[in-house]
């Protein structure tokens, strides 16, 4: 199995973020047989390289345990998965990973935005998972989005007006703060409703303590 710092260091992060009821529920029917998937492939020392020729080998009842599992819509089809994809498709959630740096997450054939962002400092991503984990579901997933909507499928545009890569920017204390302003403060015909920007306005107020703590 995949065991680099960088790695674990952000499996250690997402471990420590509530998991949302409703994803559990899902997966409550199809937990055991995954398990035993799981165990199998940490068995076999699966890694990305490898991942793909192990689900090769798999039943079609074990790819569609691994479908149902992880929520896909269409069943698998080993051939179509990129390396990242086909790994991820055998871990947990909290173990799923950006590993090609494109800021989303591949997970079979779906791309996924990171639930935690990768280019986070360690010292962030941890008052961003206490910030998240003081909030309720329904409002940890409206701050998620606002930290994360587009961050991964667009482009920034550079003081010259030039595109970079929106992945290989990293997400400082200062870019988060403009992006939690431009929530609580939209600008040219933007809207935020009074609901949402309450819950912002509550992560951004238990991040801050976090983090100057």
């Amino acid at each position: 199995m995949e065991t680099s710092t960088r790695y674990q260091t952000n499996v250690s992060f997402m471990k420590q973020l509530q998991t949302n009821s409703d994803r559990t529920a899902m997966q409550s029917p199809y937990s055991e047989d995954f398990e035993a998937i799981y165990q199998e492939a940490a068995q076999s020392d699966v890694k990305l390289s490898t991942a793909k020729a192990f689900l090769s080998n798999l039943s079609e009842d074990d790819l569609s345990t691994l479908q149902h599992y992880t929520g896909l819509a269409n069943a698998i089809d080993v051939n179509s998965l990129s390396d990242e994809g086909a790994y991820n498709l055998l871990m947990h959630d909290a173990e799923k990973y950006d590993f090609n740096g494109d800021g989303m997450v591949q997970d079979g054939i779906a791309n996924k935005s990171s639930t935690i962002p990768t280019t986070m400092s360690d010292a962030m991503k941890a008052s961003y998972v206490s910030a998240l984990n003081s909030l309720d579901e329904s409002e940890r997933f409206d701050a998620m989005t606002a930290v994360t909507l587009n961050s991964a499928t667009t482009a920034l545009l550079s003081v010259d007006g030039t595109a970079s890569s929106a992945t290989s920017t990293p997400l400082t204390y200062d870019v988060l703060a403009a992006r939690i302003n431009a929530v609580l403060h939209p600008t040219q015909g933007a809207y935020t409703s009074p609901e949402i920007k309450e819950t912002i306005a509550k992560f951004w107020e238990n991040f801050q303590s976090s983090y100057n703590a």
